[in-house]
């Protein structure tokens, strides 16, 4: 399929020329139909009980020296469809039964990558698409990048081809196993496709000629089903139990003494089943029972950055504490499942170069919830940063919720290992949608409104994706999900849904305040003395990375950000004279550098880190000028105009159009980027009261 004339070519060759080529019969655990492509569609270039995009057709897989088959061409060269993008797949919907044991299946194509082809981004893909009600609902899915196995192959096997190249130019198998997630997918997608087609030359197609997908039992190293537990919470006297505020409530041991408010209560895997959540209407559930311990695993590092070379049990993985304003997590960040192994093994279809890392981080989540009047959604790709990037949440196992997106803007949760998780660059686990291999307070068999899952930080509940039997919350025509991916009910109130298949997945942002103390990308690190961390290099650490403390936030920025959203409204910004004057503490019209000077953390500040992010979260010590803290945020070098570290009556009542100077965008508004200062070249953190 090289050239028009080839192609004409040989589809008159294949289907003129010769009999009817012989249909082979599906093997007897295939599911898939015209597995081999040899029955063809309404014309030659299409294949039936296939559905072709793109730049993709049917034909003669191979040149015309070879003894080949019928096949797909993936063209990563040419423009088939005459639509301006090098791009095209090949998929077929096949049921599927989710009453299998297990219920796991393998996906298994034949492909041949010619010398030629080639994409941008790993952008060869095997994807398994899950569907309910025949195909009308889509149910989340997997992915599975294999053109990192054909590189891999090129760079491996080219002397074993002809005259030595063009060795990797060969038939090859590509399998990838998946368990379905839920019990009332019906169908699924299988496809293979490719975008960012940068192909070289005439031989640059990607051929399939074999697709299979068969039953398979569970894999030695599947993620365990969760243990069967019943499917109502626990039945509880709430005579006994001792409040904590908010929904919690603890239950003492005899002769356990706990306060009210469990001011000197620590909760460990030990008590946990004594640790209950009120659900609503009567029901508690301990939704951290058997989710505080876990394995520090061979391969992983510990918290000094050390690779681990044999597995340690870490029984300490999750303990919480109450302030009486916040349920404290305190959390290793050590996942309680099976994982995939990282860095990303050769051959294993992806690249990721990050390890799983032993952490110690430090949540606060608000025991009573409120409701922020200026919370916004995410759009399409965070532009207007709703959510920050780094943690927005936490699992019941301890494990951090991210954003749908990586550090590119680009949607993320298609790169997830089997149990939806994965390191970030600074070795830190984390989901991006619903982690279906975490347990829960009981199993998720989608028979009644899913079971709680984790927090968001503005400390409302995360739940499963079921709202009643048979029915995701994502699909409600009554109360439905807003863009925040939450709604209210009589037992929970307000509360979050997780939405497979759907965007946001988690959360779309913030309904409720955030505690401060998580930051814009999750909590400070509570590890050990001031100033521990992991040591320098290795992947995601050095200075100031984990491990390092964050000064505390500016309190020219606490006055100004009225709602802890990190940006400033045009309502805050027309407020900000009322909202300065509240820092003059002695009453004299003018903002001192000592009422100016943020608080001093606990500790000794670690030098270097990254730079301050305009709320005054991360980074080292300023480098000259007075006081302790973060360097002066844009936002008050900007309303400092004479830059005498002090703000004047006249420079206070200024401020709003002083902060419209950083509106770069002229929308109104001041958006996190708008106020973080500007890296400068050698990676110092601006100085304090240097240039805007």
């Amino acid at each position: 399929m090289k050239h028009d004339s080839q192609l004409a070519l040989f589809l008159a060759f294949l289907f003129v020329t010769s009999p009817p080529a012989t249909v082979r019969a599906a093997e007897p655990s295939n599911l898939v139909k015209n597995a081999g492509f040899e029955q063809a569609g309404p014309d030659a270039s299409r294949a039936e009980a296939f559905e072709l995009q793109g730049d993709a057709a049917r034909g003669y897989a191979g040149t015309r020296y070879e003894f080949s088959s019928v096949g797909v061409a993936l063209e990563s060269g040419r423009d088939l469809n005459r639509d301006g993008t090098h791009e095209g797949s090949v998929s077929q919907d096949v049921p599927v039964d989710a009453t299998h044991p297990g219920r796991w299946y393998r996906f298994k194509i034949r492909g041949l990558p010619e010398d030629g082809f080639s994409v941008a981004a790993d952008d060869l893909h095997m994807k398994v698409g899950f569907f309910g009600d025949h195909g009308k609902r889509p149910l989340d899915g997997v992915v599975r990048k294999i053109y990192p196995l054909v590189e891999q192959e090129r760079r491996d096997l080219t002397a074993n081809g002809v005259r030595h190249k063009g060795g990797a130019a060969t038939w090859k198998t590509y399998a990838f196993e998946f368990r379905l997630p839920f019990p009332d997918i019906d169908q699924v997608r299988l496809t293979v496709g490719f975008r960012g087609g940068n192909g070289r030359g005439p031989n640059a197609s990607f051929f399939v000629d074999d697709f299979s997908l068969e039953p398979i039992p569970a894999p030695a190293d599947a993620p365990e089903s969760p243990k069967i537990r019943p499917s109502a919470p626990s039945a509880v006297d709430a005579s006994k139990l001792v409040p904590l505020g908010g929904r919690w409530w603890y239950l003492p041991a005899q002769g356990e003494k706990v306060a009210k408010g469990g001011t000197a209560l620590v909760v460990t895997a030990e008590n946990a089943d004594r640790l209950f959540f009120h659900d609503g209407d009567g029901r508690y559930v301990n939704p951290f029972a058997e989710n505080m311990s876990a394995w520090l695993k061979k391969g992983y590092l510990d918290l000094s950055g050390k690779l681990v070379d044999e597995d340690r049990f870490k029984p300490d993985n999750v303990t919480l504490r109450f302030d009486g304003t916040s349920l404290v997590v305190h959390a290793k960040n050590l996942p309680n499942h099976p994982t995939a192994k990282f860095p990303s093994p050769a051959g294993s279809g992806d690249r990721n170069p990050s390890y799983i890392q032993e952490h110690d981080y430090t949540y606060h989540l608000p025991l009573q919830p409120e409701h922020n009047p200026s919370a916004r959604a995410m759009d399409h790709n965070n532009a207007n940063r709703a959510l920050p990037m780094g943690a927005i949440g936490i699992a019941v196992n301890g494990v951090v919720f991210y954003n749908p997106f990586d550090a590119n803007m680009v949607d993320a949760t298609d790169l997830m290992d089997r149990c939806c998780g994965h390191p970030s660059p600074d070795n830190r686990y984390h989901y991006h949608k619903y982690p279906v291999c975490v347990k829960s307070p009981f199993a998720d068999e989608g028979k009644q409104h899913s079971p709680l899952i984790g927090w968001a930080f503005d400390g409302f509940a995360i739940y499963g994706p079921y709202e009643s039997e048979g029915v995701m919350a994502k699909d409600l025509k009554e109360n439905p999900l807003n863009e925040f991916n939450g709604h209210t009910d009589s037992l929970r109130g307000w509360h979050y849904h997780v939405t497979p298949g759907k965007f946001p997945y988690i959360i779309g942002g913030y309904w409720g305040k955030v505690d401060r103390r998580n930051g814009p990308g999750g909590g400070p690190m509570m590890a050990g003395p001031p100033g521990r961390g992991p040591g320098p290099g290795g992947p995601g650490r050095g200075p100031g990375g984990p491990g390092g403390f964050r000064p505390p936030p500016h309190p020219v920025m606490t006055a100004l950000d009225k709602n802890d959203d990190f940006t400033l409204s045009a309502s805050e910004i027309a407020e900000a004279p009322a909202s300065l004057r509240t820092l003059d503490r002695n009453g004299d019209g003018v903002l001192s550098p000592e009422e100016l000077r943020p608080e001093r953390p606990p500790g000794r500040f670690r030098p270097g880190g990254p730079p301050p992010d305009g709320f005054g979260r991360a980074g080292g010590p300023p480098r000259g000028g007075p006081g302790f803290g973060p360097p002066q945020p844009p936002a008050l070098r900007a309303i400092d105009h004479n830059r005498d570290q002090s703000l004047s009556p006249q420079e206070i009542d200024n401020a709003p159009r002083a902060l419209m100077s950083l509106d770069h965008d002229g929308d109104g508004i001041l958006s996190f980027d708008e106020l973080r200062p500007p890296r400068p070249p050698g990676g110092r953190p601006p100085e304090p009261g240097g240039p805007p």
